[in-house]
């Protein structure tokens, strides 16, 4: 492979170039971690764990981005009829919901919420860039975000700080990239125009229904990650874990482990004391000891049991560190904008 390491050298020179930019811009890059199963020739699950990207991977996702970006410059200037992968900016209310979650945290985001740049929600990441809270924080942030969806309408990638943006780089796995293929095809190198008015009514239809398919589609794969990280966890009762707050609700607390591993302790369950959700400040509050579990937390927790029909994973508390009464540890909040 000696004849390649030259080129591959410079290429992944020009995507730390193409990386550095981007993030001049604002593009935000979300906690890239994913979930990897482990499984025997028999489909069975033997091991469950958090999987980064490696300097390839992002060496070609820099590419890819590229591309899809140039494209979609090139489309609209020609105002040719394909589906651009659109990314729009957070509504208010979102935003409102995910800056009452950060002061939970300590933090404090500034700016009109209306109106947030990506820089902002960049630099909240970076500053959770090391630290126990940040799957759940990137969590969070998804969470306020807008579904990214196909549209005919060229309306900006907000996740990647860009004007415009198309799905080009994957025509054989991909019906939005086939139709851009197509497109270029039938319009750039053959002239042919022929088709232009029904080829713009129909991208119109296939957007809204490739984006709804996406939706399905993703869906499909939580329910069976669920199902899979159930089916590990089920030999792993009485087994004891380190894990993060993930989220507090009326029905408990929902604790993600190291693994990626999500697992829910009811609140009918925990009988140490009388906890009540205090909504505002998203905690559960103990009333006789003053116990509290907030999000972010680490705690340790012991598996108890599997939900067959649910596939939750089943968890209580073990006595730990992590326990905070009252007001103490709270934290200093630091602003962004």
């Amino acid at each position: 492979f000696g004849e390649y390491t030259e080129m591959i050298q410079m290429m992944l020179e020009l995507s730390a170039i193409l990386e550095k930019k981007r993030r001049q811009e604002g593009s935000i890059d979300f906690d890239s971690s994913e979930t990897e199963f482990l499984v025997d020739h028999e489909g069975k699950v033997l091991d469950v764990f958090s999987r980064t990207q490696g300097k390839s991977e992002k060496m070609i996702e820099q590419f890819m981005v590229s591309a899809n970006e140039s494209v979609a410059k090139y489309c609209k200037h020609m105002e040719l009829p394909i589906l651009y992968r659109v990314h729009e900016k957070p509504d208010k209310d979102k935003m409102q919901d995910f800056s009452h979650m950060l002061r939970i945290l300590g933090y404090r985001l500034r700016g009109k919420l209306d109106d947030v740049h990506p820089h902002t929600m960049q630099k909240v990441l970076k500053h959770f860039e090391g630290k126990d809270e940040l799957p759940v924080v990137s969590r969070l942030m998804l969470r306020s975000m807008k579904k990214a969806r196909y549209t005919h309408t060229p309306l900006g990638h907000f996740g990647l700080a860009l004007d415009d943006y198309a799905h080009f780089t994957a025509p054989i796995r991909r019906y939005s990239d086939l139709l851009l293929h197509r497109s270029l095809h039938d319009y750039v190198f053959n002239g042919d125009f022929s088709n232009y008015d029904d080829d713009f009514a129909f991208v119109q239809e296939a957007g809204e229904h490739i984006s709804t398919k996406e939706r399905d589609i993703l869906d499909a794969e939580r329910e069976v990650e669920k199902m899979k990280k159930a089916e590990f966890m089920e030999d792993k009762v009485g087994m004891r874990y380190d894990g993060i707050i993930s989220g507090v609700s009326n029905f408990g607390l929902f604790v993600e482990l190291e693994n990626t591993v999500e697992g829910v302790v009811p609140l009918k369950d925990m009988k140490d004391d009388f906890y009540t959700v205090d909504a505002v400040t998203q905690k559960l509050v103990g009333e006789r000891t003053g116990n509290i579990y907030s999000i972010g937390q680490k705690i340790k927790v012991e598996v108890v049991g599997i939900n067959p029909l649910e596939h939750d994973v089943l968890m209580k508390i073990r006595r730990n560190r992590g326990m905070r009464r009252g007001k103490k540890h709270r934290k200093k909040q630091k602003s962004f904008s």
